[in-house]
């Protein structure tokens, strides 16, 4: 059952009447709900999804909430199982709508893809950079093509996937020869399939320098200039030679 909030606000969450305990602890004797919102413009945002026993309800809610429209974006705000488990459900329904959430979002979001084919995944990391590439900074930017125009070694950190990183690049350093790198948080995948764990360390804070440390570990032999801007990149500033924090 769908409900209007405002002519341009519809609730399409739902209600779980036979979960009795919130977080594991808090008991909730008349259950709980799973909100999620669309809100209808010149283009359509779906605000989180519900826990994946509720899916095909929800997804119906959606359905009629959109009157045969088609979502823009899924704006992803929880990660929690019980709003983020339809994610990969909603993707498959609605294939061409834009995520829309933070970078520790599309880290954990490789658990709720889990059994998903990689390829597919991969594709719609490359989309996503594609559609989304306005959010690079364009002072960043600028300094990128130089540094690749000028055949430097180049090297992203990041504690995302690599998957959803490296598309941002892949035209910046076209024709270049620098030595080009993008380190981050690496999914396991078995038989071409996404199993939801990582190949290693979540790419953040001390584990940024351990990385760096492993491509390149004659470190008196490179003068290391780096930068940041969140508290996972301090430890990296630390052990550069330069650093410049939130400079673009």
């Amino acid at each position: 059952m769908i409900s209007s909030i405002t002519k341009d606000i519809i609730y399409v969450g739902v209600n779980d009447h036979d979960v009795d305990l919130f977080e594991g602890q808090y008991i909730v004797p008349n259950g709980m709900a799973y909100n999620s919102y669309v809100i209808m413009d010149e283009r359509i945002a779906v605000m989180d999804t519900v826990d994946a026993h509720f899916g095909e309800e929800w997804l119906s809610n959606v359905k009629e909430a959109l009157n045969g429209r088609e979502p823009d974006y899924l704006v992803v705000q929880h990660m929690e199982p019980d709003h983020s488990a339809s994610i990969g459900r909603f993707l498959e329904v609605y294939p061409e709508v834009k995520v829309v959430g933070n970078a520790k979002t599309f880290v954990m979001l490789s658990n709720f893809f889990r059994g998903m084919n990689i390829d597919v995944f991969d594709n719609l990391c490359k989309r996503f950079a594609t559609e989304n590439f306005n959010l690079m900074r364009p002072k960043a930017t600028d300094l990128l093509n130089r540094l690749f125009r000028d055949d430097e070694d180049i090297v992203i950190v990041s504690a995302s996937l690599v998957n959803w990183v490296s598309p941002f690049f892949t035209h910046i350093q076209r024709d270049s020869k620098s030595n080009f790198h993008v380190l981050g948080t690496i999914p396991e995948v078995k038989d071409g399939v996404i199993t939801g764990r990582f190949l290693t360390y979540n790419c953040y804070g001390a584990e940024k320098v351990h990385c760096i440390r492993r491509l390149y570990p004659d470190r008196e032999n490179y003068h290391f200039v780096a930068f940041g801007d969140s508290n996972g990149d301090k430890q990296m500033l630390a052990f550069a030679d330069e650093s410049y924090y939130r400079i673009f």
